[in-house]
């Protein structure tokens, strides 16, 4: 409609969906009414990609979206309203300034996590090593979202072995342990607390900051000294002290950083294995972190079934917007756009990690923008 609510037909996708143009030539904005099976999603999730679009409830409120996704941008768990009925919508979200840039800063949009800069202009989510598991450091663009490993450090380990997790039969979370491919670092004792914290808040951009490796190593980790002593002081209920551990590491981050926190969590969204594997509770972390990365890695991609199970399962799990990063290095273009679009289909986003070529992260851009 132009104004009066004159519609321009059904749009192609899942569901109903109505669209048209509302605003005042020569910039009308485009609406989408939709009644497709994502309407769900207003759980929690906040969507964005370019093009910004609204979307116009049966209430008559305007919220920002794109596509047939919905925004959430407020903490009661509803969507925030923008505008409503056919006003001028392109002057109203320049008006909602704070609410626009909140959209930028953490929409759905397809990203990269690299080490190469010329890939930081190319995108509109770029991550940056900032921090890696070997210990080493570098600053990123200024408008890359830096990224740090929290408790896994080799540089720290070779001076610190004391610090290293310790598993259930005395064996090391680090490369002398079968399926370790670095050291762990044990979130209990306070000196490794403080020294993370510390890499958080040198790191953090006003972009925002991703937290990787927050975790106790696996199952039954840890059980150095430190740990022994300070879960017997607090009751000896080992998987609930780690999960509060976590949380408060979460928290303090959150504390001392002013832009948008996400954080990394391990592809396993069976019911009550994150929290028991790893100490990690999504469920406690909600009003600390604002996105969530699921990595779902793979050398090939021959099959994507498993693909579609896990980011199901998150979708299930989580109340708060996820991204899943899939690796892209030697991985064949075509595969990697599959997987790529049947990640799309379920999460907030799809980061494509340690690809060293450019155009084709484009292409698998564009294919699955397209």
């Amino acid at each position: 409609m132009t104004g009066d609510g004159a519609a321009l037909g059904l749009l192609e996708g899942d569901g109903l969906a109505l669209g048209c143009d509302v605003g005042a030539d020569p910039h009308p904005v485009n609406i989408i009414i939709s009644t497709a099976p994502t309407a769900p999603m207003l759980r929690g999730h906040l969507v964005m990609a370019p093009p910004l679009f609204a979307v116009a409830l049966d209430s008559g409120a305007t919220y920002l979206s794109h596509g047939a996704h919905w925004a959430n941008l407020s903490s009661d768990g509803l969507p925030r309203p923008v505008a409503s009925g056919s006003q001028d919508l392109a002057r109203a979200l320049i008006q909602c300034g704070e609410i626009r840039e909140e959209v930028l800063a953490l929409g759905t949009r397809f990203g990269v996590l690299t080490r190469y800069r010329a890939h930081a202009d190319a995108f509109d989510l770029t991550f940056w090593e900032a921090k890696g598991v070997a210990g080493a450091q570098s600053s990123p663009p200024g408008n890359a979202i830096p990224t740090v490993s929290a408790f896994a450090d080799n540089r720290v380990a070779r001076e610190h072995p004391d610090w290293v997790q310790v598993g259930p039969q005395g064996q090391r979370g680090d490369r002398s342990t079968q399926y370790f491919d670095w050291s762990t670092l044990c979130p209990t004792r306070d000196a490794v607390f403080e020294l993370a914290l510390g890499w958080a808040a040198q790191a953090a951009s006003s972009r925002g900051l991703r937290l990787d490796d927050v975790s106790y190593a696996r199952e039954g980790y840890c059980q150095c000294p430190a740990c022994t002593q300070a879960i017997a002081a607090d009751g000896g209920a080992a998987d609930a002290f780690r999960t509060e551990r976590i949380a408060q590491f979460v928290r303090a981050v959150r504390s001392v950083i002013t832009g948008k926190l996400l954080l990394t969590l391990y592809p396993d969204p069976y019911p009550g294995h994150l929290p028991r594997r790893f100490g990690v509770d999504p469920g406690r972390l909600g009003d600390s972190v604002d996105t969530f990365v699921v990595p779902i890695y793979d050398l090939s991609y021959s099959t994507t079934y498993w693909i579609e199970t896990l980011a199901q399962g998150f979708r299930d799990l989580l109340t708060r917007p996820f991204l899943i990063e899939l690796y892209g290095l030697g991985v064949p273009e075509e595969r990697l756009i599959k997987a790529a679009r049947v990640a799309w289909a379920y999460a907030d986003g799809v980061v494509i990690a340690y690809e060293k070529d450019l155009a084709k992260l484009q292409h698998v851009r564009d294919a699955v923008l397209g």
